[in-house]
């Protein structure tokens, strides 16, 4: 008896080995290939710094003398913004790159940073929507020598050395000035749509100008005007989508006014509104100059849109690296101009 008992509680150990095998050596190949990854990547950051220097000096006409490295994710909006970065760096003979628009995998903006970090580039360029997260790798890159300057979101408790944006209360204000240019009965619903996965400050000052503008433009006695913020996950495009149309569901939940402070978001309430056939009951009044937003305004379905200056942007960005790698110093702030744009000023 005592054998048998045996001879079965060893199968049942044989049958646990064999079970728990396959998940080792699952686990085992996720990380070996997730090293090998970031190897690859690394390398690949390196050898396009190598591949364009090369390529500049042996057209004999640019020397770069500094890399920077332009982190942000690959949209329309980011891809404007460096191509008048790497003109300005192209002047200053400074070669700039932006990563996300290299590589086949989608990276998220720390992963970009921490391949930017071993590739030791002299300065970054970075929109830094996590402000908690990026500082310690801010922090971490100053530290190393490796000078960084933020763009749009900042990170103002970091080693930073400077940062380019807009008044974001300001945008806030202009915002609230378009709400305001048409008539208003007193009881329309307002909604401000936000990232949830950007925790920099800004979102809350564009509200407050919102609020600030339409409330005083309506008088404060005036208490049927709802103005609220709806958050929505811009690290998931696919839930982004989800979120966001889902205000549209149910007739409840419908404003009367939507403002989108974000290029995507305006392009998903865009289409949203067709989908859901409330153009022209729904006034939407988005961000950015895209192919698709200024389609959306010929078409009368988005009113207007604001249109942050991407040549400032791009400019300022290098020429605040470049000065302070050359003394040490610069502006703590750099501010871009903001206008919106509509149907009227398509026509000029």
């Amino acid at each position: 008896m005592k054998d048998t008992n045996q001879t079965n509680d060893n199968n049942i150990k044989n049958s646990d080995a064999r079970g728990k095998s396959p998940l080792v050596i699952t686990v085992f190949i996720s990380i070996t290939v997730m090293l090998i990854t970031t190897v690859i990547s690394s390398l690949f950051y390196v050898n396009t710094t190598k591949k364009i220097t090369d390529e500049s000096n042996q057209s004999g006409n640019v020397s770069y003398e500094q890399y920077y490295s332009l982190i942000c994710e690959n949209n329309e909006f980011n891809r404007q913004i460096y191509e008048y970065a790497k003109a300005k760096g192209d002047e200053l003979n400074i070669c700039v790159d932006m990563l996300s628009m290299r590589t086949s995998y989608e990276y998220s903006v720390e992963e970009l940073f921490e391949i930017a970090l071993e590739s030791k580039v002299d300065g970054i360029i970075v929109e830094s929507k996590d402000a908690q997260n990026m500082k310690v790798l801010i922090d971490k890159a100053c530290s190393n020598g490796i000078d960084v300057v933020t763009l749009l979101c900042d990170s103002p408790d970091s080693m930073r050395r400077s940062s380019v944006q807009v008044s974001a209360y300001n945008l806030g204000k202009t915002y609230g000035q378009q709400v305001v240019s048409k008539e208003m009965k007193g009881n329309e619903k307002i909604l401000v749509i936000n990232d949830s996965s950007n925790s920099d400050t800004s979102q809350n000052l564009i509200f407050t100008g919102i609020q600030d503008t339409v409330l005083s433009s309506l008088g404060t006695t005036e208490n049927t005007i709802s103005i609220t913020q709806y958050s929505f996950d811009g690290s998931d495009t696919f839930a982004m989508e989800e979120d966001i149309r889902s205000i549209f569901l149910s007739e409840d939940t419908i404003p009367d006014v939507i403002i989108c402070p974000d290029d995507q978001a305006t392009e998903v309430v865009y289409q949203a509104l067709v989908d859901y056939n409330k153009v022209g009951t729904v006034r939407l009044i988005g961000y950015h100059n895209s192919k698709t937003i200024i389609d959306g305004i010929r078409k009368g379905v988005i009113e207007a849109s604001i249109v942050v200056d991407v040549k400032g942007l791009g400019e300022y960005a290098v020429e605040a690296l470049s000065e302070y790698k050359a003394t040490g110093f610069a502006s703590e702030y750099y501010s871009v101009d903001a206008e919106l744009i509509d149907i009227y000023s398509l026509k000029k």
